[in-house]
């Protein structure tokens, strides 16, 4: 069994390291050896110099006879250990090559072994390749010749001496001057064969069980990495548009969460239908409660209907005036505010449902404290004031505090146009009707207050319109659940400026006084046919 390559490095390189070893050492003897002979030499011309002969006796010399002979003769103990020394590195050097190549030989010829097992098993799976192609061919040629065509061809005179003289069908690449091969073939007949073949080449190419794809490997049997082809731009781009938009989706999911988590909940029967903030248009009913502290069962002081078209992220404010005349179910015909005090969201909810056919999915609610709570937390905003609303609200500081005192207080400067105003001043620009056309009015201005606060918290980054809204989130209480909460919250961000609009519609009621009380009556159905051109985005304004 081979060694790997990786064993033959290492093998090699330890013979290497242990042959300069020696020569190393080999060097040092030969220096030691080169003192040894330079020292006798020494002696050798200190004897010359003294007088002495090879003859003479050297007992009594100073340099002693036995230390010179035992130094200058060529056949001493050391000098003769030395060369044995020398003698067995170099044999040794000697066999250390010799391995090495014996082993760099053996390397090669493992190598060249295996590609030629490898050029030979190739060439012999394209050998076979080749007979099996032509006896496909040979076994469709005798399939396609039909009993006619044998009859055709038997039938026709002999060939013209041209076309049977081989020299001339040699010249003439095997046909004939008819267009015809020695066989009897026609060229058009054997080309048909051919494209059979391909064709039923085809058709078992399909039908073949596909082959594992066998890994690539280089001459030393390491598999060889391919390079991967490099994924279309595009489609690498929207893989990551995709992801971030997942993302963003995950990290609103849990700020919407949080939000919801913070409200103060509302036990109604609509938030326990099954089909809830499921449509493409949810209408949640926003209710501005007039009770102050320690006071309940009062009516509702402004309905105001979101409706969210989620198909044209369209958002649609419809305020309700409270003076409305309708029926209220289980008592009778009242203003539509005492829906509220006799019966809660619940009825309230049923009351619109019944007389303006429109499907409420959700409710909010927020009083005055919870109204300066959330405006606080969303900011001031930029109004515009006429002069008498300008000046109507300097007199007038007390509409901005839930308990309307504001003794104390640094007096207002609100002019005529666009103001900065804070959140007491919204509430008391909220709440006013003595100035203008009454309650018809004070309800534009509530939806011109929602729709600021909304288009603050919508076009502020994402970070802070968090915050605001969960600094807001404690003093708002709403049966909504996070689900229903991120249906709404993309059309919202997706939408325009929202569109606001009043019910009864003008020219679609009439003042009247029903038992003492002035009412508004609407026209039911007029009413009806114009809310749901408000919530579809179909309505369009006519000039009179």
């Amino acid at each position: 069994m081979g060694i790997s390559e990786r064993e033959a490095n290492e093998k090699l390189r330890r013979i290497q390291e242990e042959t300069k070893k020696r020569k190393e050492e080999l060097e040092k003897l030969q220096m030691e050896e080169l003192r040894q002979i330079r020292e006798m030499e020494k002696l050798k011309m200190a004897r010359e110099a003294a007088g002495y002969t090879d003859d003479e006796d050297f007992s009594d010399s100073a340099f002693g006879d036995s230390a010179f002979e035992q130094s200058t003769s060529g056949h001493s103990p050391e000098r003769e250990d030395a060369v044995r020394r020398a003698q067995e590195r170099e044999e040794a050097e000697r066999l250390a090559t010799e391995r090495e190549e014996a082993e760099r030989r053996a390397l090669e010829r493992q190598r060249a072994k295996r590609q030629a097992a490898r050029k030979a098993a190739e060439e012999e799976a394209r050998k076979k390749q080749e007979v099996k192609k032509k006896s496909i061919k040979k076994v469709s040629d005798v399939d396609d010749i039909s009993y006619d065509d044998e009859s055709r061809y038997a039938a026709e005179p002999s060939r013209s001496r041209r076309s049977e003289n081989p020299v001339n069908r040699e010249h003439s690449g095997g046909r004939d001057s008819r267009g015809e091969y020695a066989g009897g073939y026609r060229e058009d007949d054997i080309r048909g064969k051919e494209r059979k073949q391909r064709n039923r080449d085809a058709a078992d190419e399909d039908t073949r069980p596909k082959k594992k794809r066998e890994k690539k490997t280089d001459d030393w049997d390491r598999p060889v990495k391919t390079k991967r082809k490099k994924k279309n731009p595009v489609f690498r781009f929207f893989r990551n548009l995709l992801i971030i938009i997942l993302i963003l989706a995950i990290i609103m999911g849990v700020m919407i969460h949080n939000v919801v988590k913070k409200f103060d909940t509302l036990d109604t029967a609509v938030s326990k239908r099954s089909d809830a903030m499921t449509g493409s248009i949810m209408n949640i009913l926003l209710v501005g409660q007039d009770a102050r502290e320690g006071q309940s069962g009062q009516r509702s002081d402004s309905m105001i209907i979101c409706s969210v078209n989620r198909v044209k992220n369209k958002v649609t404010l419809i305020s309700i005036m409270r003076d409305t005349y309708v029926e209220i179910p289980g008592y009778g015909s009242n203003r539509i505010n005492a829906a509220f005090a006799y019966g809660g969201y619940d009825l309230l909810d049923e009351t619109i449902e019944h007389n303006f056919g429109i499907k409420i999915d959700g409710n909010a609610e927020v009083d005055f404290e919870g109204f300066l709570t959330a405006m606080t937390a969303i900011g001031d905003l930029e109004l515009d004031l006429t002069k008498e609303e300008a000046e109507y609200l300097n007199s007038n500081q007390g509409l901005g505090y839930a308990d309307d005192g504001a003794s104390g207080i640094e007096a207002w400067n609100l002019t005529e146009g666009t103001n900065k105003m804070n959140p007491n001043q919204v509430l008391a620009y909220s709440r006013m009707r003595y100035v203008g056309h009454s309650d018809w009015d004070r309800t534009a201005r509530q939806r011109n207050v929602i729709s600021a606060a909304m288009s603050k918290v919508k076009h502020g980054h994402l970070i802070g319109g968090y915050k605001m809204a969960n600094e807001a989130a404690p003093s708002i209480a709403t049966d909504l659940k996070t689900s229903g909460m991120m249906k709404c919250v993309l059309p919202m961000l997706l939408s325009g400026d929202a569109d606001s609009y009043l019910i009864p519609a003008e020219g679609a009621y009439s003042a009247q006084n029903v038992n003492g009380m002035a009412v508004l009556v609407p026209d039911i159905e007029k009413n009806r046919e114009l809310i749901q051109q408000y919530i579809n985005g179909t309505y369009e304004e006519t000039e009179e």
